[in-house]
This record gives C-alpha cells, structure tokens and sequence, in this order.
C-alpha cells in the first residue's frame, strides 16, 4: 500500500543530504512505488540499511563481492578499503544486520554474476559499486533493462573532481533527462 506523504514532509526530506533519503523524496514527487530494490555495492550496509527504514515494504537484492579483487584496485574503481580483511567484516556486518529480515536477499556476487539472480520489473537499482568507466557502463546496460517502466535507476558518486569516468559513462549512456541531486546521485526514470 502506497502511503500519502505531505509537501512537509517532502521538505524535511530534502534537507537530509544522502542519497537513499533524496531517492525516497524523488520517488514521492513521481509517484513511482517502490516495491524493490536492487543495491550495486552495499559495503558495511549503511546506504541498505536507510532503504530498509524508508522503503519498509520494499524486498532488497544487495549485491556485492565482498573480497578486494585486482580491477577494483584502480584510483578509478574507487575501492572503499585495501585491506581484503575489512571486507570479510563488512559482510559479516550485512550478514548479521539482516539474518531475519524475510525481504532481504544477500548476493555476495559480482553485479554481472548476479543479474541471473534477480527478476525483471525491478522499482530501483542503485549502483555504487565499482567506479570505473568500464563498470559503471557495464552496471546500467544490464541492469536498465530490469528495471520496470516507470522504475528508476540512480547511481552514487556523480562527482567530477573524484569519480569522472561515472559522469561519463552515466552522461554517455542518458545523455537527456537525467536529474543529479544531493550526494552526488544521478537519476533517470525509465519511461
């Protein structure tokens, strides 16, 4: 069931400067339903964590591999650690943060492995996992066709001074009609 929200709450919404939050005020203002959501790069869980609290009805697919791996090893990839054991922890974190929540599937794959694992129509994909051209690319050719129409698709780190080759590949890929909001997310809605 789709809850009323109120222009008051629109506005609290706006001033929290993250992207799940700035995802939940776009999704209210177009009135798109968020019944899943698939999370490219979940880390530690935090971003998961606040579509868990905003979308409460939502199921969420988080995909990540969860290990240090040579490509995402470039300055371009981003990698959020070097240290392969801070990862093990990080899913274990995931892991534990979501072992009873029945509307959770944990993918410790990479996105590509995990497109099989996940149904078409999907609400939201948000990607935030690897940085590079390459990847960022890869994410929104497979998995733009799974979202549903109407659905939206966003990404993290819309940033020129430390993440380039994800406004290119975003910029390349939409080159019309894709909305940037705080934290650096970009948006587009499928139509």
């Amino acid at each position: 069931m789709h809850s009323q929200i109120f222009w008051n709450e629109i506005l609290f919404l706006q001033s929290i400067k993250v992207s799940a939050v700035y995802l939940k005020m776009m999704s209210e203002v177009w009135g798109v339903q968020i019944q899943s959501i698939v999370e490219i790069g979940v880390f530690k869980g935090r971003t998961s964590r606040l579509f868990r609290t905003l979308f409460p009805d939502a199921f969420l697919y988080l995909i990540d591999p969860w290990e240090l791996y040579d490509e995402y090893l470039s300055v371009e990839a981003g990698p959020i650690s070097k240290i392969p054991g801070d990862y093990e922890n990080a899913y274990r974190e995931v892991k534990e943060a979501f072992e009873l929540d029945q509307k959770v599937k944990i993918l410790r794959k990479t996105s590509m492995e995990a497109l099989a694992d996940v149904p078409d129509g999907i609400d939201l994909v948000y990607i935030d996992g690897n940085h590079s051209y390459f990847n960022v690319k890869q994410d929104i050719e497979h998995w733009f066709p799974k979202v549903r129409p109407m659905g939206m698709m966003s990404g993290h780190d819309y940033d020129a001074l430390s993440f380039p080759e994800v406004i290119q590949a975003v910029d390349e890929i939409f080159p019309e009609n894709v909305v940037i909001g705080e934290d650096y997310t970009w948006l587009k809605q499928k139509t």
